[in-house]
């Protein structure tokens, strides 16, 4: 049986070597092209298309406007997205949630190969796969640091707003919910329809500085939850050991104008200056710190001082990290519901991570000749300080 590839990407040489690579399987496959969402749709109309794969940043029609229009007229053709932005941890947790694969640019041409494979080997076993998850897409959102309106509705017609800059998730709205409380309700909705919407012009107030991955995770656990009293098994109804959103995408307006940058204020920026400001301010107090910062649980670096050059965000996400990965264990052991604080040292010094807010937390580096009562006063007093979220 051959099955029909297509192939969307604005480099042409790359275009060409993909479909000069696979001419090694044309007795399998046959390989379509397009330089763009617009020239792929008209592919898609006209040829019986088993797979897509598409980049994310094109002109005229960019992919998430390409996958926002699949799942209305083909949500049963499944999808493989390439992007800049990928590692190896997202792709592994993309092809977790069983409903998208994402592979990092420039991509391996083997790697390329498997998964088109692959892809068409599931969608021939399972009869049809969705394209992509709300939360798959919701995270490809996050990791493009693309500014956008989503629009989503149920099957009861209930219609929620996320609100996106840059990437971040700055708000949501779901009837009278307002930020992290919307998200959530939003999140936990099945068979949902979305339409993107262009931001210019608009402000955003940010409610929500809470990292998405941790709203997704809550959706997650209360649907799982639900289905628990209802008796349902999470995984019978989902295919995979942890459950995740799987909506239909569907695009009604017009397609978003490009080129057109959004003039949107954010609201927080004397707030964020106030806090680098602090930060600073307890470097220079103590000669001993050699990096603070805030940082949600996502590893977003809110603010920070780095006396000696380290990198902020990497440290930011390093430090996202260790308390991720301590609050499992200690949930286990003592039936805590947060990590509020740890200590560690090490050859090199002392690494300190304390919860200010619900999902914020302060980290610092500190050499190893401090004491642990200096770490403690330098939290407390940092603490007191702040009085609450940062934002």
């Amino acid at each position: 049986m051959l099955n029909n590839v297509l192939i969307v990407d604005d480099e042409s040489s790359l275009l060409f070597s993909i479909e000069a690579g696979f001419a090694a399987f044309q007795n399998k496959i046959k390989i379509f092209t397009a330089e763009h969402g617009k020239a792929a749709v008209q592919i898609l109309e006209s040829k019986a298309i088993d797979l897509v794969v598409t980049d994310i940043k094109m002109p005229q029609m960019d992919g998430f406007e390409l996958l926002a229009h699949m799942s209305s007229r083909f949500p049963e053709i499944p999808v493989v997205v390439m992007s800049a932005y990928a590692t190896p941890d997202i792709e592994a947790q993309f092809k977790a949630m069983g409903t998208l694969r994402i592979l990092e640019k420039p991509v391996d041409f083997n790697e390329l190969v498997h998964t088109v494979q692959e892809g068409l080997s599931y969608s021939a076993q399972q009869g049809s796969i969705s394209g992509i998850s709300v939360d798959s897409f919701l995270q490809l959102v996050e990791m493009e640091e693309k500014t956008c309106l989503l629009e989503v509705r149920n099957q009861e017609g209930q219609k929620g707003l996320f609100s996106f800059y840059q990437g971040r998730l700055y708000d949501a709205v779901c009837g009278d919910l307002r930020g992290q409380a919307a998200a959530v309700e939003i999140a936990m909705w099945d068979n949902v329809r979305l339409n993107l919407k262009n931001l210019a012009g608009k402000k955003i107030k940010q409610r929500i500085t809470t990292g998405l991955m941790s709203i997704l995770m809550e959706a997650s656990r209360r649907k799982d939850e639900t289905r628990e009293e209802c008796g349902i098994d999470s995984t019978a109804v989902t295919g995979r050991q942890n459950s995740s959103l799987e909506p239909v995408f569907h695009r009604e307006q017009s397609l978003v104008e490009k080129g057109a940058e959004p003039s949107i204020e954010v609201e927080n920026d004397r707030e964020h200056g106030k806090l680098e400001d602090l930060l600073r301010k307890a470097a220079d107090k103590m000669a001993a710190i050699q990096i603070i910062v805030m940082a949600d649980m996502d590893g977003r670096c809110l603010a920070g001082h780095s006396a000696t050059g380290m990198d902020k965000t990497l440290f930011s996400t390093k430090m996202a990290g260790i308390m991720d990965m301590l609050v499992v264990p200690a949930r286990e052991i003592s039936g805590c519901d947060r990590v509020l604080e740890a200590i560690v040292r090490t050859d090199k010094g002392w690494i300190v991570c304390c919860c200010m807010a619900p999902d914020i937390w302060l980290g610092t580096m500190i050499d190893g000749d401090c004491t642990p009562e200096q770490i403690q006063q330098l939290l407390d007093e940092t603490a007191g300080k702040l009085a609450g979220p940062p934002i």
